[in-house]
């Protein structure tokens, strides 16, 4: 990986887009889109957009930067919560289906027993 392209994906990953890096040097968004593109710029830009944002120049060009993703893991981070959540969602509704079973089996009960008080009143009526 080119010095180049080790700077910009060091911006990338503290979150600098290439419109701050354009503010920050003086030049427009698309001048830095094509430096990106073609990998090339001059020397004294390369050591501005350095010291703009504290990046040591001679750590980007002696050694390769590993770049890391931040989107990454927010991503992966999201999946795994939205995964939790369908699971809970299904535990949810496997509990309402069973607080249905439940409700069902309380009406036949209280519907059952309304039949017998009415004929214990119905009885209680005829002997009387």
């Amino acid at each position: 990986m080119k010095a180049v392209d080790n700077l910009f994906n060091t911006l990338k990953s503290r979150g600098y887009t290439q419109k701050d890096v354009a503010e920050k040097i003086g030049t427009s968004k698309q001048n830095i889109g094509r430096i990106i593109s073609n990998g090339d710029m001059k020397v004294s830009q390369f050591h501005e957009i350095c010291e703009s944002f504290q990046i040591s120049a001679n750590d980007l060009m002696l050694q390769e930067v590993i770049y890391v993703d931040p989107l990454a893991d927010r991503e992966e981070s999201i999946l795994v919560k939205l995964e939790r959540e369908r699971a809970k969602v299904t535990e949810l509704t496997a509990e309402i289906e069973k607080c249905k079973g439940q409700a069902s089996a309380i009406e036949y009960l209280e519907n059952t027993i309304k039949d017998k008080n009415d004929i214990i009143e119905l009885l209680k009526s005829k002997n009387s």
